[in-house]
């Protein structure tokens, strides 16, 4: 089966929306131009990208701002790029659906033309070189038809060309006209200037946008009722004790935090980075990845770390039925306890990070993570790690939150190589600075009497 990359074999899309997109396959089977549709989504994902890529920009301009840099993740720029990255892996996993069930139908109807456009489609996405990166990367593990088998892991990114009988709009036209008269650069800053645009009056976008925006608000209100005396004091609820975020902990104390693995190459290096500096950390981790790899959580306990749930496989819970619900939530907890009880640890799971922190202001959301015991975790530093591809400029970003916010909870994520580097030049830049330490999040916060 051909899948999104991770949560792969997990259904992660609600009953409501898998009918839609049936009744899409239904209609793309039928059109002679369903590849033109599949390309429009391909181009959706980089005008996604190229905005992100905007906001990025922004959000790291307003951190030589002492002031707006302790309140970046309150920012505009922040809300946004939240927004799209909760966008980009829906429409990402979106496009896997309608992909492989056309696929499956051609396959079973034996119509060998329409598994020939297809998979000459897909050999021309799989063939984009690395640099022309989308917004977050996609496995594509093995898929077969009647003429051939294609293995291989890419980023999704932008299409480089069109068929002459796409009969789209897009943008790369435009871009070649401005090419032929003004040359490469002009033609870059119109492009990018264009997606940006497209972006900004997209309904998604922004309903997606005030989502993220309303849960800001709730939090800030929940924070206004927690006095700073005993503020670290948390207790599985559906309120502000409930949720910790680290913005009320000690000046230079921080919880170093890593989402979405265990991933065999690039959680290793994770915890490399973190042994040869005698630091400690706490991992976030999906059910679905934890039982294909469950050494990771022996290893990460004899390292002195900690494992805590992301859920089974990483949807939006907010879009999901309550069946749904229940196995993102109650099921991976039971499945990630499970392993680390077959070791021997002597460990109960006390945190949830909802992925995408969407959610954590829903009451059905919240009271599920309660009724499992956890307590949810957000962050008050992002390394933005997801859409950067540089170490550097990812670690200066880290640093120059710290330096605003003084004690938190730092995010990164354990599947992208350059995040190990960027957690290396962090240790490296703050091993002499007697003021910061680094812990577990458990270390930091104190149940409740």
């Amino acid at each position: 089966v051909w899948t999104y990359g991770v949560g792969a074999t997990e259904p992660s899309l609600s009953e409501e929306r898998r009918h839609q997109l049936d009744y899409e396959v239904t209609l793309l089977q039928q059109s002679p131009h369903f590849i033109a549709t599949l390309r429009w989504r391909i181009e959706r994902l980089y005008f996604i990208h190229t905005k992100a890529s905007v906001e990025l920009q922004k959000f790291d301009d307003m951190l030589d701002d002492p002031l707006k840099a302790a309140r970046a993740l309150k920012s505009e720029a922040y809300i946004s790029l939240t927004a799209l990255k909760r966008m980009s892996e829906r429409e990402a996993l979106e496009f896997n659906y309608v992909v492989d069930k056309l696929l499956t139908l051609a396959a079973r109807k034996g119509d060998w033309g329409q598994q020939n456009e297809l998979t000459s489609f897909l050999e021309e996405v799989l063939s984009l070189p690395q640099e022309n990166l989308g917004i977050n990367p996609l496995e594509w593990p093995k898929f077969e038809t009647l003429h051939q088998s294609l293995e291989s892991k890419v980023w999704l990114g932008r299409l480089v060309s069109y068929s002459e009988s796409s009969q789209v709009f897009s943008p790369m036209i435009l871009k070649a006209s401005a090419y032929s008269l003004f040359g490469l650069q002009v033609a870059n800053d119109i492009e990018r200037q264009l997606k940006h645009d497209v972006l900004s009056r997209d309904e998604d976008f922004i309903i997606e946008r005030a989502a993220v925006l309303k849960e800001v608000e709730a939090e800030g209100e929940w924070y206004q009722n927690i006095a700073v005396q005993g503020a670290r004091c948390h207790f599985p609820s559906v309120g502000a004790r409930g949720n910790v975020s680290g913005r009320k902990f000690p000046s230079g104390q921080w919880a170093l935090t890593f989402d979405d693995g265990p991933r065999s190459k690039t959680t290793s290096k994770v915890f490399e980075t973190l042994k040869a500096y005698g630091k400690e950390a706490t991992f976030f981790w999906l059910a679905q990845e934890v039982l294909s790899q469950p050494h990771y959580v022996r290893r990460a306990y004899q390292y002195g770390f900690e494992v805590a749930n992301h859920s089974y496989s990483h949807p939006d819970i907010r879009r999901l039925g309550a069946r749904g619900k229940r196995r993102q939530i109650t099921t991976s907890t039971q499945k990630i306890q499970g392993v680390i009880d077959s070791y021997g640890i002597k460990q109960k799971l006390r945190f949830f990070r909802l992925p995408y922190g969407a959610g954590y202001n829903h009451r059905s959301i919240r009271t599920l993570i309660a009724q499992n015991g956890l307590v949810h975790a957000k962050w008050n530093v992002d390394s933005m790690d997801w859409q950067d591809k540089n170490s550097r400029s990812i670690f200066k970003r880290v640093w120059r939150q710290m330096r605003a916010q003084k004690g938190g909870v730092i995010l990164f994520h354990d599947t992208h190589s350059r995040t190990a580097r960027a957690l290396g030049h962090l240790l490296e830049f703050t091993q002499s600075n007697r003021n910061i330490e680094y812990y577990k999040l458990s270390d930091l916060v104190k149940k409740c009497p």
